[in-house]
């Protein structure tokens, strides 16, 4: 969290913000970085290139409010890898996380961060196996232990602990999945 506002801080325009516009704001900036985690541990890949980037965030819902590129794979989060630039002079930028447990973490924070949206949705929608096995495809995450990891020591965090809503999502939907 401290790492998330230090970053949106540098911009003054999130200074000025009401308190609740800078909570959404937060959020969406952690579910960014989550999915570009995902990403990267979808294509089995350690970095990201800027080319994808606004249809991505576009793709999961996260191009709003506008999308300011720099401040998330330009920020701490992320080192910067190498640059290139096509034959038109479209420059591409690849970036990967300045430390693996960072893409980690926020990988396990994202996929909790949506089943508890999906949760709150509909309990239809969270018991269908085919739309959570969509969204979480759980087969990359046995080669990726940490994320497992991190997945159910955060759940606390992200999940109200011995609640319906945590019965729900962690013990009848994601263990066993995992199992």
């Amino acid at each position: 969290n401290k790492f998330t506002i230090r970053q949106l801080e540098k911009d003054d325009d999130f200074k000025n913000l009401k308190p609740s516009e800078k909570d959404n704001l937060k959020e969406i900036f952690r579910l960014r970085l989550g999915m570009i985690a995902i990403l990267m541990f979808l294509n089995d890949t350690t970095n990201k290139d800027n080319h994808e980037l606004i249809k991505e965030l576009t793709t999961f819902g996260l191009d709003k409010p506008e999308v300011k590129e720099k401040n998330i794979l330009g920020g701490f989060f992320f080192i910067h890898e190498n640059k290139s630039t096509s034959s038109v002079g479209h420059e591409y930028l690849n970036y990967e996380f300045l430390h693996k447990t960072f893409s980690e973490f926020l990988a396990a924070d994202f996929l909790l961060r949506v089943a508890k949206k999906l949760t709150t949705k509909s309990r239809d929608e969270i018991s269908s196996k085919e739309i959570f096995g969509f969204c979480f495809g759980y087969n990359w995450l046995h080669k990726h232990n940490n994320i497992e990891f991190f997945l159910f020591e955060h759940a606390n965090h992200i999940i109200e602990a011995n609640s319906e809503e945590a019965k729900l999502l962690i013990d009848e939907t994601i263990k066993p999945d995992l199992d």
